[in-house]
């Protein structure tokens, strides 16, 4: 059997998954709780890209030690465990966001002809 052939390491070019998804549901005048939540939000999504970078076999993402003198022990959780936890939480932190988002009231706009009927 031969072994695993090494991928190339992943670069990631231009913004980050959380970066992306921070930029797609933040607006300057949400409240503190609702920032916090987005940005929490952000975390959880690049930490998952870490994880599927590991899931997709790149060795670089397990693993990169340098071993001196001393023996080193390495233990490495279960990513696919880690990443379906992860899913789920990102799955409700983003509920709760469209939840929260949906309870705010929107401005009305400058050239809303109906807005200022009532």
């Amino acid at each position: 059997m031969t072994p695993r052939k090494r991928t190339a390491a992943t670069v990631t070019i231009g913004p980050t998954a959380g970066q992306r998804l921070v930029t797609e549901l933040a607006h300057p005048t949400d409240p503190y709780s609702l920032t916090f939540l987005i940005e929490q939000a952000g975390h959880i999504a690049d930490y998952l890209d870490s994880l599927n970078a590991l899931l997709r076999g790149d060795r670089d993402a397990w693993l990169k030690v340098k071993i001196g003198a001393k023996t080193v022990e390495v233990i490495v959780n279960n990513p696919l465990v880690e990443a379906r936890q992860l899913t789920e939480q990102l799955r409700k932190l983003l509920g709760e966001i469209h939840r929260q988002r949906a309870s705010i009231p929107m401005a009305p706009e400058r050239d809303d002809d109906l807005a200022g009927l009532t």
